[in-house]
């Protein structure tokens, strides 16, 4: 089974190589790594063909203009540009543990979709984190995030549990369920069907959640893996913010649970935006 690592980056190219780090230590790599890029800038595009340079699988990097907010866009971009069986999919803000794809291709059944659990770190805590906290591990263990500043009390299970306790945690979870662009997985053939993310959505805010209705309204079922399926979320501001869209994003994600809608219209067969795709990594030599 090929399995893709889609993350999706908007002018963050110091959070983003950190997150690709993470992906040099995974004890199951991914066979090609895409990233989602809404149109960054030129720095961004060094992290990636740095990164490509050395990784051991393929790198593509899809890029569109910017013109606001559309992640969605170029999500749907790579939903269509990728042969891959099943898809992991995450941000160019977090930073995965080594089981991280082990994990999510463990848990996968088919007509199921996994949503995994992300450790969000606060700022003081992002900026001390090195490159060779990731590429040791050491940024995944207690005591090295203490030494970087994590308050004593911080509540750290995700962290703590390891793959045995993290099932168990997982199966005595009894909360629904939600895709979370964070960090979640599928088959590709799912996606396709229900037609990837709603271009509708122009600011972030239930994006991710209302494509994961649409899944669950095809019958897949639902499952958390947020304590074995694990990554460390880099703090950052929020941008976007406009309280008109997100009345207008619940509005749409309200519509799509109470319609039982499956497919949306305005999708991956609808995208026409003009973008582009650089390759790296070995399976582009």
């Amino acid at each position: 089974m090929r399995v893709a690592v889609i993350l999706s980056t908007f002018n963050q190219p110091q959070h983003l190589r950190r997150a690709l780090a993470g992906y040099l230590r995974q004890v199951r790599p991914p066979d090609e790594l895409l990233v989602a890029d809404d149109g960054s800038g030129e720095e961004t595009r060094s992290v990636i063909r740095e990164f490509g340079a050395q990784a051991p699988f393929a790198v593509r990097h899809f890029r569109h203009e910017h013109a606001g907010w559309r992640k969605s866009v170029i999500l749907n971009h790579v939903l269509a540009g990728t042969g891959a069986d099943y898809i992991v999919m995450s941000d160019g803000d977090c930073v995965p543990r080594s089981d991280f794809i082990a994990a999510h291709l463990r848990n996968a059944r088919p007509g199921t979709f996994l949503s995994g659990g992300d450790y969000r770190l606060p700022r003081n805590v992002t900026d001390a984190v090195t490159l060779g906290d990731i590429l040791s591990g050491e940024v995944f263990k207690l005591a090295r995030l203490r030494e970087l500043g994590l308050p004593a009390g911080s509540k750290t299970i995700k962290l703590t549990a390891g793959p045995r306790l993290g099932a168990v945690l997982d199966m005595f979870n009894l909360s629904p369920a939600r895709w979370g662009g964070s960090n979640a997985s599928t088959w590709r053939s799912a996606l396709i069907q229900v037609n990837g993310l709603d271009e509708r959505f122009i600011i972030p805010c239930k994006e991710d959640v209302e494509m994961g209705e649409r899944l669950r309204n095809l019958g897949f079922r639902t499952r958390h893996v947020r304590h074995q399926a694990v990554c460390l979320h880099l703090y950052h501001d929020k941008g976007y913010w406009r309280y008109d869209e997100t009345y207008k994003n619940l509005a749409m994600l309200e519509e799509t649970i109470a319609t039982r809608r499956t497919v949306t219209p305005f999708g991956i067969a609808q995208a026409a935006a003009a973008f582009t795709v650089d390759d790296y990594g070995t399976g582009y030599h």
